[in-house]
């Protein structure tokens, strides 16, 4: 498995001890557990068992009680002192309750029994973040959905929904376009539950479907980035820039273009950062690890773009395929100056050999 995402999908209740977590998701299980999940009070009351395929029962042991029970089952002997297990204060084993057959009893510690859950305003900020969006939690009343955040001007929704079967996700699929008759943002862990009669109801009503794990990934540094820009993503939901959008566009462009001809100043410039943040998409840690700079640096080049531009450029980030194509204006026109001037300069070396 080289994306935790599936994993979720793999457990409709969305909570498991850590064992079933790494399980699912491998390596993965960590930086998603520190990033995504948030540990349930109670432990849980059993522990699954590979060996028989069957839940055992938690039993927990008091250093008494468990020298008793060592005694009444032939491992203790009538000299068992209860000193010998000061070393610990409980005992906690995982006892086999099959009729058919008997597993050996499964030593634990109290972290084997914590329950891990699926925390939904974490990983819902963090894809607002990874994706620009403008956050926007609510609890759909649906199975495992939720609306996140809204993209672009036009407020399209954006929804979160987690399901395990086909027929789960198209009754969360029928029910969102039946509720908001307009077109939405559906993401989901993967496509692997996406069937025929889900992309039907997805057309009728205008929405678009993207798979987690393969338009976000999960680094090391325990944060979300898209494969793509958000605005090259969602293009199909981003309205056509309007006059006053475009204006703002090109005035935010030429500011901090400018900002680079105020001064000396270390890499990364104010207008390379404003490229990558608010065109690419690349988030601030991204910029400086690509820089060899502090994130620190990176937030301060923010600071000034924003307030020479007075737009946030988290806002900036949705005018991304307009400042794109300002960008590959100006490229082609650069390029095009360059051309010329060659020609020039051929056409007069031409003449001098001539003379």
């Amino acid at each position: 498995m080289t994306t935790p995402w599936p994993a979720l999908e793999r457990n409709s209740a969305l909570r498991a001890i850590p064992s079933v977590w790494r399980e699912f998701m491998g390596g993965h299980f960590e930086t998603f557990q520190a990033a995504f999940f948030h540990k349930l009070p109670e432990p849980s009351q059993g522990f699954f068992c590979e060996r028989c395929y069957c839940t055992h029962e938690v039993i927990t042991y008091g250093p008494e009680a468990h020298a008793r029970a060592l005694a009444d089952i032939g491992h203790g002997s009538a000299s068992l002192r209860v000193s010998e297990f000061e070393s610990f204060r409980v005992s906690i084993f995982a006892a086999c309750r099959c009729t058919d057959r008997f597993c050996p009893d499964i030593p634990l510690t109290p972290a084997d029994l914590e329950v891990w859950a699926l925390n939904w305003p974490k990983l819902a900020r963090a894809l607002c973040q990874a994706f620009g969006l403008n956050s926007r939690f609510a609890d759909l009343k649906l199975l495992n959905t939720y609306q996140i955040g809204v993209w672009s001007s036009d407020a399209v929704p954006v929804i979160l929904t987690i399901q395990s079967s086909i027929s789960h996700l198209q009754t969360a699929i029928s029910h969102l376009a039946l509720r908001l008759r307009r077109p939405f943002i559906l993401l989901a862990p993967t496509s692997g539950n996406l069937d025929a009669i889900a992309q039907e109801f997805l057309a009728n009503c205008g929405a678009g479907f993207f798979p987690l794990d393969a338009s976000v990934h999960l680094d090391a540094q325990r944060g979300l980035r898209p494969a793509r820009p958000p605005g090259e993503l969602f293009a199909r939901f981003t309205p056509q820039p309007r006059d006053l959008e475009a204006d703002t566009a090109r005035k935010a462009y030429a500011l901090a273009q400018a900002l680079d001809a105020e001064g000396r100043m270390k890499a990364p410039t104010p207008f390379t950062v404003f490229c990558g943040y608010c065109i690419d998409g690349s988030s601030a840690a991204e910029i400086a690890k690509k820089h060899r700079v502090s994130k620190l640096t990176v937030l301060r080049r923010l600071k000034l773009i924003e307030a020479r531009t007075g737009a946030d450029p988290e806002s900036l980030r949705r005018l991304s395929p307009h400042l794109e194509k300002i960008k590959d204006d100006m490229a082609d026109s650069r390029a095009a100056h360059i051309h010329g001037r060659r020609l020039i300069y051929d056409g007069a070396d031409g003449d001098e050999a001539e003379d």
